[in-house]
């Protein structure tokens, strides 16, 4: 508990005793006895008279509300730790727990070289590096200080994988390509696979076939960026371009990055996701889920694209994009307002 407290900067609100040792990690309605738990919002104060769990995390203001409230956990049975954002809190205690049970081989991948792996000629193999089973590493790749590689991970050839990056199961690095420092690689991405393009053969004005452009570029993936499960990113299409992910850039299931583009530090790209070829987004953006980006387009720093929209225009810094067609935020609610008082009207005229 000590260690917990210490990682979220965590004090004591009430004067339950608090206990020494805790079982786990747990939301409010599931938590046992011997969990600790998080409260964020007053909406769940009905969870927060039937929880049996003795160690509450949550904030200040949320602190004084059930002081001011009579509920007998205050004065008995449950200790109330108040930190700035519970939010955050849980993050960094989620990481806390993933550390330790990343010591104790979770994912079951030990120090060292699974004797079904495969490594190719000059590879460079750092300290403290995981190799699990049936992994291939190609020709003259790099794997840095405590990098680990979950089963069935194939790294090309010349490939360079940061320090304490790790990659689970069936990722795929193509040749040449760069993952950074603390990255993590969920199941079943790809990078640097051929972007899509194709020139048209024609015979007059006729199209009768389509030549492939070969991608010859790379991808370079910065430090302490998460790349969910199924995520596929495209190498550029020219020598020495580059589909560069910034620092910190985090990616959500399914989405897919085309070549040549560029995500800025720290940006947030939701599920089911497309950027198209050499589009491009300033540091911490957020994209929603199912939105389209076409080529070119630059989403700005800051900006902010909802679910299910089409980007057809650059997004300026700070500013919104919502909906197909694409408008700022509030003209997307200014013109469903107008839209909804015109299908009113219309009901209206149809009675009569």
């Amino acid at each position: 508990m000590a260690d917990l407290l210490e990682r979220i900067d965590a004090r004591l609100a009430n004067s339950v005793e608090l206990p020494r040792t805790f079982r786990g990690l747990s939301v409010l309605g599931d938590a046992g006895v011997d969990d600790v738990a998080f409260f964020f919002s007053a909406e769940y104060r009905e969870e927060l008279t039937q929880t049996r769990t003795r160690v509450i995390i949550t904030s200040p203001e949320i602190a004084a509300m059930i002081a001011r409230s009579g509920l007998p956990q205050w004065d008995a049975g449950t200790s109330f730790l108040v930190v700035k954002d519970p939010y955050l809190a849980m993050a960094l205690a989620t990481e806390w727990a993933a550390q330790s049970l990343a010591d104790h081989t979770r994912f079951g991948v030990e120090s060292g070289v699974h004797p079904s792996a495969h490594l190719g000629r000059g590879v460079k193999v750092g300290d403290g590096v995981s190799i699990g089973a049936f992994c291939v590493v190609g020709d003259g790749a790099v794997l840095e200080n405590g990098v680990r590689l979950h089963e069935r991970v194939s790294v090309g050839a010349k490939a360079t994988v940061r320090r304490d990056s790790e990659l689970f199961a069936n990722v795929v690095l193509y040749p040449e390509v760069t993952v950074g420092e603390r990255a993590r690689v969920h199941a079943g991405t790809v990078i640097g696979s051929d972007g899509f393009g194709y020139a048209p053969v024609r015979r007059g004005e006729a199209v009768t076939g389509h030549q492939k452009i070969y991608h010859l570029g790379t991808v370079i993936v910065g430090n302490d960026v998460e790349i969910g499960a199924n995520c596929t990113i495209d190498r550029a299409t020219l020598p020495g371009g580059a589909t560069v992910l910034g620092d910190e850039v985090k990616l959500d299931n399914l989405v897919h990055i085309g070549h040549n583009a560029s995500l800025g530090r720290g940006t947030i790209v939701c599920g089911g996701t497309c950027l198209a070829g050499s589009a491009s987004t300033g540091d911490f953006a957020t994209i929603g889920g199912l939105v389209g980006i076409v080529n070119r387009v630059r989403v700005g720093a800051g900006a902010q694209v909802g679910a299910l929209s089409l980007v057809t225009k650059d997004v300026p810094d700070g500013g919104t994009a919502v909906g197909n067609p694409q408008r700022s935020q509030s003209e997307h609610f200014r013109a469903h307002a107008k839209l909804n008082q015109l299908v009113k009207q219309g009901k209206k005229g149809t009675s009569k």
